[in-house]
Formats: C-alpha cells, structure tokens, sequence
C-alpha cells in the first residue's frame, strides 16, 4: 500500500473502533466482505473468496464473494412481548420496553455460535444511479416514498410519535425484495430449505455507503458447513440461479392484484409481494417480510397500447428478462 492508501486505511479503523452498535458492526462486515484480498485459507472463524463477476451480471453487480466460513454469534439480552421491535434497526432505539432476563444485572449473557457459509453479492453503484435517473426512476421513489410513509405511520402509532430509525429508500426494496428472491431459488439449486437460510442487508448511504447482500446459512447442527451454498457463487451457477430468480418473480398466480400492490393491502410495508411470491419463513428475513416489492425487480405491465413504456423500466433487473 502506499502511504496515502495506508494513512485512509487507518484512519478507516480508527473510526471504526469509534462506531458502537449494529450500524457500525454491520459497516465492518460489509468492509471484509468487500475487501480486494482474499481471507486467508485455514482461518477458523471467516473465510473469504473473491470471485470474478461473470460477463452476464456485470452490469448489475460489482462484486461476488464466496464465503466458504462464517460465524455468527446470537446473544440474548432482553425480552418483550407488547411492543416487540419491528426489525433491528428499531429493537436498538430507547422507546421499545424491554424487560430484562434477569432479576439482578448480569455481567454475561446467553448465547449460541454458529458456523455456516454464504454468498455474498454487491450491486453496482452506477447502475442504480442510470436506474433511478431513468424515466421509471420517478415511479420507483413514489413507491419507496409510500411504503417509507406507511413505515413511518406504523411507528408513531406503535410508540405515540417519533420518527423511525431509518428511512425506506429505494436502495433498501431493491435489495431486499432482491433477496428475498434469492433465497427462494437457492432453496431449490442448493438442497437447503428457505427457512435455513437468512439475508444479511447492507444497505446504507453517506458515510457508510453499502449496497449489497449477503445470504447464508448458520445452522447449529452439520447442515451449515455442507458446501451447497457457497458454490452457488461460482459464475456457471450464479447466472442460472439469478435469472430464474429474476423470471420467477416476474410472475405471480395472484396476479394481477399482487404485482398492482392489491394482494398486499393489509400489510402496509409491502406492495408487490405476497406468500406465493416473495415471503419467506420469518426467521429467514430481518425485516418480517415487510418492505418488499418485487416490481422494483422486474418492472411493472405495460399497456398494451405501449401508452407507459417506463412500467417496465420500474425494474432494476429487466435486462435479465429479456435476455
């Protein structure tokens, strides 16, 4: 490295060391996963690969990480059952009552290590920003704008006002509903079932610029460490799986009321999504199956008078559709 490139490197760490809380924590994984080098071999706890982004998906993702050795490390700290937090970006504010999990203050908490494996993919920054600059890019912050509002509704109603933790942009549907699509084809190529599957989002902007996702799994018993996964990250299986995952949510059998936001109309966080396209088993999703639109995905319908051509370019991955 040179100096410059040292002292950023540095100085990186040092706000790093800084951070405290998820946010932070999750920027730092974000960093590793999008690390130029390789971990090395042999590491117990994390094992890292870059792999090339196959020449199909270079227009839509910038990076592609085989992560043959993960470990996560749930602890639990508190309990609640009238206000449960929404996801875990609300679960670190002050206003939701947790009670503690023991009469007395503990220096130590429960908790179970994991080890699994995962695929982690980043999208390319340019492509999202020709996305939302295009003439569909309107329609899709109305649509991130909306379910933004509902969000932010459901929280003041939940904890009296307020405003919640962070806002729904369409970076985060993108990502998520991304995911979640996902998942629901690797269960198929891959021989795990959804619900032994998670999403790890890293979605953010400004200073901790993230945009990418990465699926794994982490199970307690053998099932994490099979090697099914991660082999899904290397190219002569990662473009089939992502253009089946793309093509199945192209369709619904609720449409057209899914895709047209109808489906979902008592669940608020959502619009084009629903259990025969998108959900997933709650333990698989950070969010509880909330902010999810699969049309951010594959576009809209068109009229067929071609009257609103840029329904379909609501679709970040539509190339894929017709390619």
């Amino acid at each position: 490295m040179t100096p410059d490139a040292m002292l950023a490197e540095v100085n990186r760490s040092l706000t790093a060391l800084a951070g405290n809380g998820p946010d932070a924590l999750r920027y730092d994984e974000y960093r590793q996963l999008t690390a130029d080098r390789a971990a090395p071999a042999g590491r117990s706890e994390f094992e890292a690969h870059p792999e090339p982004v196959p020449p199909e998906l270079a227009a839509v993702f910038s990076r592609v990480v085989r992560v043959t050795r993960l470990r996560e490390v749930r602890a639990l700290r508190a309990f609640t059952r009238l206000k449960p937090p929404a996801d875990w970006r609300e679960s670190t504010g002050p206003d939701v009552p947790f009670a503690p999990i023991a009469r007395g203050r503990k220096n130590w908490l429960p908790a179970a290590e994991v080890r699994g494996e995962g695929v982690f993919l980043e999208f390319r920054r340019d492509a999202l920003d020709a996305w939302l600059g295009s003439p569909s890019g309107g329609e899709v912050r109305r649509r991130a704008a909306r379910v933004g509002q509902a969000y932010a509704d459901e929280f003041r109603e939940r904890h009296g006002g307020g405003e919640p933790p962070a806002p729904v942009t369409p970076r985060l549907l993108l990502v998520h509903s991304f995911a979640h699509a996902l998942i629901r084809q690797l269960a198929l190529d891959c021989g795990y079932s959804s619900a032994a599957l998670r999403e790890r989002l890293y979605v953010g902007e400004g200073d901790r610029d993230m945009c990418g996702v990465l699926v794994y799994t982490a199970s307690a018993d053998a099932d994490g460490t099979l090697g099914g996964l991660c082999r899904q990250a290397r190219g002569d299986r990662l473009v089939p799986a992502v253009a089946r995952a793309v093509r199945s949510a192209a369709w619904c059998s609720s449409d057209p009321l899914c895709v047209e936001g109808l489906q979902s109309a008592s669940e608020r966080l959502n619009l084009a999504a629903c259990h025969a396209c998108m959900l997933l088993p709650e333990t698989s999703c950070e969010a509880f199956n909330r902010l999810l639109d699969r049309a951010v995905l594959v576009g809209l319908p068109e009229p067929s008078d071609g009257s609103e051509p840029w329904r379909g370019g609501v679709g970040f991955f539509r190339g894929l559709l017709h390619g």
